[in-house]
């Protein structure tokens, strides 16, 4: 297929996926009922306060990059509605933003499925460097499609942006994984930085760009492990960058985050954390239960092919880091 052919399916599948995601985009509002949709208070924090660095949990317990692509989204709805009368100024605005949640989370919403729409772009683009062709395909169109997927990217939650960025990081890691180019794993460890920056489930998409460079066709002596060894360096070295001052500045200004300001409070004392959230270790029978039956019943298909998926894939070198990655990220986040 042409490069002109490939694009203009690509921008067709774009189009269908944003359709699908803007068409229910309003669902329940003016209320406000969506659960832990925080990263709308703490980006109308920020511009109330003109403070970008809030202390973790002020207003949200998720990373900041989600409030910081808001912030324009924001002062361009602001600007907008000041011209045409809408609000006389920043505090009859933000009054407005109280009064009718429609206002703040509307554009919030938006911004979600826009990059919820970019996703099957990325699952393409990931899947092509594979060598799939006619399956990058199929694959591109499940993610547009996917019942659970199109819900999430409704929401204004961090949840559809992490998958964005991890499939990026995804993307970046498959061509790692293929030819060994350092830009290739410097850009994984970048959109792998953006996940984390997003949520911080998005720690362990650091793996996907670290499986790559452990499976990647570079030598193991001499100059070849100095180079793969310089390639990881800076690979990790971006992804804390990113992740530290895009979704935890918090740390360079405001030190350690301290225990009253953890989920959970005294509970969380003692417990691995980032950020306001610790981490819960152990197995959980009563959630595997739970999330695979959530999950059979959005996408009984994609979950069918997806378990096919990963067995065929340990089968293929390029895509075996990816396997293993997803095989330990369903294990953990499931259990």
């Amino acid at each position: 297929m042409g490069c002109k052919r490939t694009c203009a399916g690509l921008l067709v599948l774009f189009g269908l996926s944003l359709g699908l995601r803007l068409w229910p985009i309003d669902h329940g509002l003016p209320r406000s009922y969506v659960p832990d949709s925080h990263v709308v208070r703490n980006a109308l924090g920020m511009a109330r306060d003109r403070d970008p660095v809030p202390p973790a949990n002020a207003y949200s317990s998720y990373p900041y990059l989600v409030a910081y692509m808001l912030l324009p989204v924001y002062a361009g709805e602001y600007a907008a509605g000041r011209a045409l009368g809408a609000w006389g100024g920043a505090q009859e605005f933000g009054m407005r933003a109280v009064e009718d949640p429609t206002v703040s989370q509307l554009p919030a919403r938006i911004l979600v499925a826009v990059l919820g729409a970019l996703t099957p772009l990325a699952i393409f683009g990931a899947a092509r460097a594979a060598g799939l062709k006619l399956g990058a395909w199929v694959a591109a169109w499940l993610a547009a499609t996917s019942l659970l997927h199109v819900q999430f990217s409704t929401q204004e939650r961090p949840w559809v942006p992490l998958v964005f960025f991890g499939a990026l990081a995804a993307w970046a890691s498959l061509v790692h994984a293929r030819d060994g180019s350092a830009r290739s794993l410097v850009l994984g460890g970048l959109a792998a930085g953006l996940a984390f920056a997003c949520h911080q489930a998005g720690l362990a998409m650091l793996a996907l760009p670290g499986l790559a460079w452990l499976g990647s066709p570079r030598g193991w002596r001499g100059a070849e492990l100095r180079r793969r060894l310089a390639q990881g360096v800076a690979c990790v070295a971006l992804f804390a960058l990113v992740g530290l001052v895009l979704g935890y500045p918090y740390y360079l200004r405001h030190g350690a985050v301290p225990d009253a300001a953890m989920i959970g409070g005294e509970q969380a004392e003692g417990k691995l954390s980032i950020g306001a959230q610790s981490i819960v270790f152990g197995v959980s029978m009563d959630s595997l239960r739970r999330l695979s039956g959530a999950l059979v019943g959005y996408d009984p298909v994609v979950m069918l092919l997806g378990i096919a998926g990963i067995v065929l894939a340990f089968k293929r070198p390029v895509l075996r880091p990816l396997a293993i990655f997803v095989a330990a990220w369903g294990a953990f986040f499931m259990t």
